[in-house]
């Protein structure tokens, strides 16, 4: 007889499993939180635009940009909807939209848009774990970061915003120097 007695080998499996399954729990917990971000990230939608859309997407949504405004000699490639007041950026390297920007408060991304309180912005971000990275007081701007997500708020002096822009971090286009 073994140590368990005759149902040795049935407990045996059972903590086998058992233990199998609180591995399988703590890994999901760890790398869960390390992915979080893009959760996010895919959670943001204006009006349709999306992070990591096409460009020709973007053009079957939207329509062509305004390529008098989107041009800016060595700032990469811009979509610049003015009558919605939404700026789009495609990754150099990607190929897809990696920064979305709005002026316009009839849009929100993730919970934050023009004309809110910077106060009530920013306890969303901490809720969602974005760390505070910069702040300016001359620019009058706040930057907070999740991971890869970039998030930036320009307020005015009572602490309105007026526009909020989130980039996702695309290491490749980094590199690049124009």
């Amino acid at each position: 007889m073994g140590f368990f007695g005759n149902g040795g080998g049935e407990l045996r499996k059972k903590i086998y499993m058992v233990a199998f399954f609180l591995l399988v729990v703590v890994i999901a917990g760890v790398v869960g939180k390390q992915y979080d971000y893009l959760y996010l990230a895919n959670k943001i939608n204006v009006n349709g635009l999306e992070l990591f859309m096409k460009e020709k997407e973007v053009i079957e949504l939207f329509g062509e940009e305004d390529s008098e405004v989107s041009y800016c000699m060595g700032c990469g490639p811009n979509m610049y909807y003015k009558n919605l007041g939404i700026f789009a950026r495609l990754s150099e390297t990607k190929q897809y939209v990696k920064d979305i920007k709005i002026t316009n408060p009839k849009y929100d991304i993730l919970g934050i848009k023009p004309n809110q309180n910077i106060t009530k912005a920013q306890n969303l971000l901490e809720e969602m774990g974005f760390k505070l990275i910069d702040s300016d007081p001359i620019r009058l701007s706040y930057q907070y970061q999740k991971k890869k997500l970039t998030f930036e708020m320009i307020i005015d002096k009572q602490g309105v915003i007026k526009s909020v822009q989130v980039e996702y971090q695309v290491k490749k286009d980094n590199n690049i120097i124009y």
